[in-house]
């Protein structure tokens, strides 16, 4: 048997992967000072020859993520910290969210429907699950299945103001964009510390932690299921910048949101109606919608 050492850190993709339908053409300098090139890809072909050869150089690492975004930001912080800039400000956020998470955890009935009595990481568990339900934490939200992450850089996230603010998903068209150049972005992110392949979290050497909701969080909660939905973020309690995940990304993919339009189709799997089920269906949003604990501030707040 041949026994192979793990890397112990992702591999940046290079500038020249001569995959035909790529083009590289620029290097993004996130805040952090981690550099990662961006490739413009023309049809779907280029696209699976990319995804596949991102997973292929860090196969040794673990696996690649994806998330889908509208434009590029400077960071990839978690919605937690997005905007903060006083280490005041990130404390109280962090009070806010576990206090939160106490008070779910008090629930012995509603803990019972989320997670196992004999689950040792229920905290994180929870955490996560609010994350994709639209609360600020130290997670990000990413997927495994590449279309969905097309989907989330096809639609953008619009705020409705009527009694009380909500987020709705409407799609991006070139005639109603502004300040926007009509491409969406495919953010690759190296993820090699699955919760669900883990004896003893405490021992293991990783900065991060991934959670994959569908292996760990039961059907009642259909969201994550619907989404192909995990979520990853850093272990250390670094309330201000160590959140940062950015140096996990290795590749950005940049295509027209037209040619995204186009390989998408009108498939009802790929609808708001599917990804973001009403609560008549997902239960676990039901149960959630119940809790007054959840729309207390802008923190503790479900959005969708």
């Amino acid at each position: 048997m041949i026994c192979y050492k793990r890397c112990e850190i992702p591999v940046v993709m290079k500038k020249d992967l001569h995959i035909s339908g790529t083009k590289y053409v620029d290097m993004h300098e996130y805040d952090s000072g981690h550099k990662v090139p961006i490739y413009l890809v023309n049809n779907y072909y280029a696209l699976n020859k990319i995804l596949g050869y991102a997973k292929y150089i860090n196969g040794d690492y673990g696996t690649i993520l994806y998330r889908g975004e509208c434009s590029l930001h400077n960071t990839m912080l978690p919605s937690i910290h997005r905007g903060k800039k006083s280490k005041r400000t990130c404390h109280n956020a962090n009070y806010n969210l576990n206090e939160l998470k106490r008070h779910i955890l008090s629930d012995k009935k509603f803990v019972k429907v989320l997670v196992a009595d004999n689950q040792p990481y229920r905290e994180l568990i929870i955490e996560g699950l609010l994350q994709h339900y639209g609360i600020k934490t130290h997670f990000i939200d990413v997927v495994d299945n590449h279309w969905i992450a097309l989907w989330f850089g096809l639609y953008k996230a619009i705020e409705i103001k009527s009694v009380k603010s909500y987020i709705c998903y409407r799609k991006r068209t070139i005639n109603k964009i502004k300040c926007d150049d009509g491409y969406q972005y495919m953010i690759l992110i190296a993820s090699n510390n699955n919760l669900t392949n883990l004896f003893n979290l405490n021992e293991t050497k990783s900065e991060t932690v991934t959670i994959d909701l569908r292996a760990n969080t039961p059907s009642t909660f259909l969201r994550p299921h619907a989404q192909h939905g995990l979520v990853i973020r850093k272990l250390k309690n670094d309330e201000t910048s160590g959140y940062d995940i950015s140096k996990y990304v290795v590749g950005i993919i940049k295509i027209s949101i037209n040619c995204v339009d186009k390989w998408l189709g009108d498939g009802t799997l790929l609808t708001v109606d599917n990804l973001f089920p009403s609560p008549a269906y997902d239960l676990g949003y039901d149960l959630l919608l119940e809790r007054n604990d959840l729309f207390k501030d802008l923190v503790c707040r479900i959005t969708y």
